[in-house]
């Protein structure tokens, strides 16, 4: 029972961390109120995959002041949350050491500016993570999140969030990820978010930001390394002589405008591991200068384009080179010429598209080393003579 829990943290009052998964705590008496603050040392409560009623959540917020993480993912809070939310605002406000608070995937359905409205106080200045990623908010990213000045993680993927996000976003001058994934955010993209100099994280994809993004809103992200615009109706518009100021390692541009020329910017990252670059409307040849890709790349796709090797001929004999490889994606370009022996150095190669190009002659045998390749796609191609048999074997084990 929630009381009995609450005397059995009263008769420890050393206990810093507590951990609670799949409990089911019932109605608390208003009496029970009595026990705030009952823990004098208690730091970090988490309390996950459990069922928990409103009238529980004072209790738990007022354990101990020196609350500095909370942690309430996944737990059973649908058809209770404005109730549970009125409860926890004034309670929240209190937490002045509270840095981390995780609410994610939860069925949480409150408005955005309404749940941000809640926490009050000294809050605002301490928090440095917030989690709110996996439910169902609505409504817009208000300007009153530019007042959490400490705030470092700000996670809002997969909600309802939509409307356009304040031109003063870039204010939040401490934060390094943001992530504002699978939502329905429309507008443009704030300049000011060029001014996060701490941003490490950028995940704006699968929304309808439209408009240009230009170098302006790059201007000072010299510490990111994951920038993913993928499923968006943005344009880059960059110089042919830009120098972005930082080195990504995961960089996913799929389904926005980057052609008709090939990303020249491209040529100054040299760490990436993760390129998506596909559906972006490039209409050119491959440069020589962009096969000199990173050693360590597990990921390239440049599909659906209308990229060409009419320069070269063939697709250079680098593979070698990237022997780390899991995935590559041509298919749905204008590449031709005979498949390089190299391929056959790809020997962590899981799946390889090649489909609708105008690849020809055969298949070189140095392929059947690809041993855990899952899934291969060669149709819509001129290649002749037969697929090698092992090749089928490692394909079906």
């Amino acid at each position: 029972m929630a009381v009995n829990w609450l005397h059995s943290i009263k008769a420890h009052p050393s206990l810093s961390s507590l951990y609670l998964q799949d409990c089911q705590f019932p109605v608390v008496d208003p009496s029970s109120l009595s026990h705030i603050n009952s823990s004098k040392s208690l730091a970090v409560l988490q309390l996950i995959d459990s069922i928990v009623h409103p009238s529980t959540f004072p209790l738990l917020l007022n354990m101990s002041n020196k609350l500095t993480a909370l942690h309430l993912s996944k737990n059973h809070l649908n058809g209770i949350i404005p109730i549970s939310f009125a409860h926890m605002g004034s309670s929240l406000g209190n937490l002045c050491k509270l840095r981390t608070l995780l609410l994610n995937g939860n069925y949480i359905n409150e408005p955005l500016p309404v749940i941000l409205e809640k926490p009050s106080g000294c809050v605002k200045d301490s928090l440095q993570v917030l989690d709110l990623s996996v439910n169902q908010i609505k409504g817009s990213l208000p300007e009153i999140i530019t007042r959490f000045s400490s705030l470092k993680e700000l996670c809002l993927d997969d909600n309802k969030l939509d409307g356009a996000l304040p031109d003063n976003v870039g204010n939040l001058s401490s934060l390094a990820v943001l992530n504002l994934a699978r939502n329905k955010l429309t507008g443009s993209l704030p300049q000011s978010i060029g001014l996060m100099s701490g941003l490490k994280v950028l995940d704006v994809s699968s929304n309808s930001f439209n408009d240009f993004t230009s170098e302006i809103h790059f201007l000072k992200l010299s510490k990111l390394k994951f920038l993913t615009l993928s499923f968006n109706s943005l344009s880059l518009n960059f110089s042919s002589g830009w120098i972005p100021p930082f080195q990504l390692n995961t960089i996913n541009l799929r389904c926005c405008k980057l052609g008709p020329s090939f990303p020249v910017w491209l040529q100054t990252q040299r760490n990436f591991s993760h390129l998506d670059i596909s559906n972006s409307e490039i209409s050119d040849n491959i440069p020589n200068w962009f096969w000199r890709l990173p050693s360590n790349l597990l990921f390239l796709n440049l599909s659906f384009n209308n990229l060409n090797n009419q320069l070269s001929g063939n697709l250079p004999d680098c593979w070698m080179n990237f022997k780390q490889l899991v995935v590559l994606n041509l298919e749905s370009n204008s590449l031709s010429g005979v498949i390089p022996r190299s391929f056959g150095s790809l020997h962590k190669l899981q799946t390889l598209r090649l489909s609708n190009n105008s690849f020809s002659s055969e298949l070189p045998p140095s392929l059947t080393n690809c041993r855990s390749l899952k899934l291969l796609d060669l149709g819509e191609n001129r290649f002749s003579g037969n697929i090698l048999a092992c090749m089928g074997e490692n394909l079906l084990s």
